[in-house]
Formats: structure tokens, C-alpha cells, sequence
């Protein structure tokens, strides 16, 4: 079809759930909710490495954004693939950061396939190697809240742990995937940035884990020695949890 020939002169493939090379932990971790189709540009292999998922919300501030980097930089610097959206705000910080440090990225975007892959950066990391862009949308299709919302559990299934940078309480995509995961499918840890925030605090009720300000070892290392599922998770040090030592004590916000 005329689609079909559009997508090819774009180096966009589309695969099914019945394909071979189908990304396994999708299926592994999403069960029947793995999405049926997937259309991609840029090596596939990527996808199936694993990684961090660095997500969060489009409204942000100068501290967001620097730690936001900070974590996609240590994450490239240490081999990890940093998996995020593709939107404005944490979602671009994270791949940008992890993309300049010359680590890999996967982006899993809800719209817009077509045009993004011609974005002269992104082709440039697609054939360099560096960059995955998928999505389980047509590759023309136009932004819908309920797609964001739905290619949040990609972005989940296909990391080793995931970190919420900030979320909206009660609403806004980066919500309802952190919501999902915790309660539906606990299939990947979740982190939250440590910070006093309405909705950081109640994914820690529900069974967020507080990020560590400190490895122990390199986050290659760490990422995949951590539990797989959301259960109970280790106890941290109080120098990962941010606790300070000091005779004096200091906020830790």
C-alpha cells in the first residue's frame, strides 16, 4: 500500500506480536496487553537490553531538569540504555543527556513516528546506532491523551527499573503509567525522585522506592542486581535514602 511505502522510505518497519523477532519482555511482562503491532526506526536490538525508564511530566523547573540529566548521563556513562516518551520536558532531558553522553536510547512514542524520524538529530543517533524510536501507533498518527496513556506500560516493560521524576497527583500520564505499574502489572521496580511532593509521596505508599542518591557500584551493575518485581523492597542506607550524618541536621529536599 501506499502507507506501507511511505513508512519504507523512512526506514520505518512494522512488526506483529506473531513475529519472531517481537520484543519478548513485552510479551513476558505484558501478557495480553503487549501491544499487537509495533512500527519502528532504528536497531531493534536495543529494545530487548534493557535499561532505565527515565519519565515525568512536561512542566518542569531548572532543578528538574538538571537532575534529570544528571541520572540519563550516569546511566549512559555506565552502558545503560535510557528508555523514556519523547515528550517535551523530563521525556526529552533524559534522551537528549544520555544521547550527548554517547549512551543508547529507546524513546517510545504515543504520535508522530513519521515526522519525528526525520528530525536531523534523531536520524543522525538512529544510524549511528545509538537510538530506537518505536511505538505501538501508526506512524502518522496524531497526539491523543489516551495513547500517551497507553504506551506508558512500553516504556515500563522494556526497562530493569523505571524512575518518576515528577508526576501530576491524580492525573496526567506520567501518573497513570506509575499508577499501572505499581498496581496492575509489578512487573518493573519504580523509583521516585527524592522529593516532598503530593504525588511522589503517595507512589511511595504504594510501593515506590525512594531513588538512591548513592551507588554502591556502577548502575549497570545495580539496575540488574535489584529485585524484578514490586514487592518489598531492600532496605537503603540512610546515605542512599539522602540522610545526612552530620552533627547539624539539614533538609534533605
Amino acid at each position: 500500500t501506499q502507507a506501507l511505502e511511505n513508512w519504507r522510505g523512512r526506514a520505518i518497519w512494522v512488526i506483529s506480536r506473531a513475529d519472531e523477532e517481537y520484543p519478548q519482555i513485552l510479551k513476558s511482562k505484558l501478557k495480553h496487553d503487549a501491544p499487537a503491532l509495533l512500527f519502528g526506526c532504528g536497531d531493534l536490538e536495543l529494545a530487548g537490553k534493557g535499561g532505565l525508564g527515565i519519565v515525568g511530566s512536561r512542566r518542569t523547573d531548572d532543578e528538574i531538569e538538571s537532575f534529570t540529566r544528571e541520572q540519563a548521563q550516569q546511566a549512559a556513562n555506565d552502558g545503560v540504555t535510557v528508555i523514556s516518551g519523547g515528550a517535551k520536558g523530563v521525556d526529552v532531558f533524559a534522551m537528549e543527556s544520555a544521547l550527548h553522553a554517547g549512551g543508547n536510547v529507546v524513546g517510545v512514542l504515543a504520535d508522530s513516528l513519521m515526522s519525528k524520524v526525520v528530525d536531523r538529530s534523531a536520524r543522525d543517533a538512529i544510524v549511528e546506532g545509538n537510538l530506537l524510536l518505536i511505538s505501538p501507533f501508526d506512524p502518522e498518527s496524531r497526539f491523543q491523551v489516551w495513547k500517551a496513556m497507553d504506551r506508558n506500560k512500553v516504556i515500563y516493560a522494556f526497562s530493569n527499573a523505571t524512575l518518576v521524576v515528577n508526576a501530576d497527583h491524580k492525573k496526567g500520564g506520567t501518573w497513570d503509567g506509575a499508577w499501572k505499574e505499581l498496581t496492575k502489572y509489578k512487573s518493573t521496580p519504580v523509583y521516585v525522585r527524592n522529593k516532598d511532593t503530593l504525588a511522589l509521596e503517595a507512589l511511595k505508599e504504594k510501593g515506590a522506592r525512594p531513588w538512591p542518591n548513592k551507588f554502591e557500584s556502577d548502575l549497570a551493575t545495580w539496575i540488574t542486581q535489584e529485585p524484578k518485581e514490586n514487592d518489598q523492597a531492600p532496605p537503603l542506607s540512610g546515605e542512599q535514602m539522602g540522610f545526612n550524618f552530620d552533627d547539624e541536621p539539614h533538609s534533605t529536599n
